[in-house]
């Protein structure tokens, strides 16, 4: 009954800040999304008030009583101070790397900290690490990590950032959703690769294939920007023929072919991890193949393009 009544709450409290602060990758905090409350230490001051004002009434002992008011003025005058410290701060979320299973994800952040002081903390909300800035920092960038455990396309959780400068009585927090998602590749298995197509086989039922490899020169192709040195035609460029690169093929007999009924895992996830480690193999080696997965064919090819495509569509695959 608590934990129905819990997650009513959750819910209900995600839609109304969802209108209060939505979801965005930059925000210049306002009224609207600072949220103040006494802290720990706060608490303790105002009860502490209150035992004088009790005091100094029943003794009528106006010593007491204009202490109690002057503590007050303090707490009130700490309220406006922590406001305006912590509404002078400007956020930026940056782009997020793809990541596999039991990895971190780093979620850049920019802080711009015009006037505030104190420390900042920093936490996903329902992750208790927590991350301190002091500021005003020299850098504005920093980074929040935050580890995913499973396979997938995930929404990051709101961050959390208080400041209770300058008395530390009053906290001031604000919830801000980076509105960004993170796609999280199954976690690579070791595994064998199977065995490479035979000559006259052919594994995407539309003819023999040439594709990029390492293996029988081609051609010379004029140079693009970023292809590796060691291509490069030094024979042309020494004849005075320009800058070319040589280029090679393989056919795709030689490729092999990636499948998720054919992986030895005793369960789908099994074999999800084990494609996982192939196709990042085959990135790191340049090992052309074949990938095919819910009806869909994709290769043969070893291109860093065409290995992060494999690997998105098994972090997408459905689970039972």
């Amino acid at each position: 009954m608590i934990k129905t009544l819990r997650s009513v709450w959750q819910r209900k409290f995600n839609r109304w800040l969802d209108k209060r602060i939505p979801p965005q990758t930059e925000t210049q905090l306002s009224h609207n999304s600072i949220f103040i409350f006494p802290g720990r230490l706060g608490l303790m001051y105002l009860i502490l008030c209150g035992i004088l004002f009790v005091l100094g009434t029943n003794y009528q002992n106006n010593l007491i009583l204009f202490s109690c008011y002057f503590l007050l003025s303090v707490f009130l005058l700490s309220i406006v101070s922590a406001y305006r410290n912590f509404q002078s701060l400007h956020f930026r979320f940056g782009h997020i790397n793809d990541v596999y299973a039991q990895q971190r994800c780093l979620l850049p952040v920019w802080i711009e900290a015009h006037h505030a002081r104190g420390e900042l903390i920093c936490r996903f909300e329902g992750h208790k690490d927590e991350f301190h800035i002091d500021l005003p920092s020299h850098e504005q960038r920093h980074q929040l990590d935050l580890l995913m455990p499973y396979r997938g396309i995930h929404t990051l959780p709101r961050v959390r950032f208080s400041l209770s400068y300058p008395f530390g009585l009053i906290r001031c927090w604000t919830l801000l959703a980076p509105n960004l998602a993170v796609v999280v590749y199954p976690e690579p298995l070791s595994c064998g690769f199977p065995p490479p197509l035979e000559i006259g086989q052919d594994a995407t039922s539309t003819g023999s294939k040439t594709v990029t490899g390492q293996e029988d020169f081609d051609r010379l192709r004029a140079m693009q920007h970023g292809e590796p040195r060691s291509h490069i035609a030094w024979k042309a460029l020494a004849q005075g023929k320009g800058l070319f690169t040589k280029q090679f093929n393989t056919n795709e007999h030689r490729a092999v072919v990636l499948e998720l009924t054919t992986m030895p895992g005793k369960d789908d996830e099994t074999k999800l991890q084990q494609l996982s480690f192939l196709v990042t193999q085959s990135l790191h080696t340049q090992r052309p193949f074949v990938f095919k997965l819910n009806g869909h064919v994709l290769g043969p090819d070893s291109s860093h393009n065409h290995c992060i495509k494999c690997l998105r569509m098994l972090a997408e695959f459905p689970r039972d």
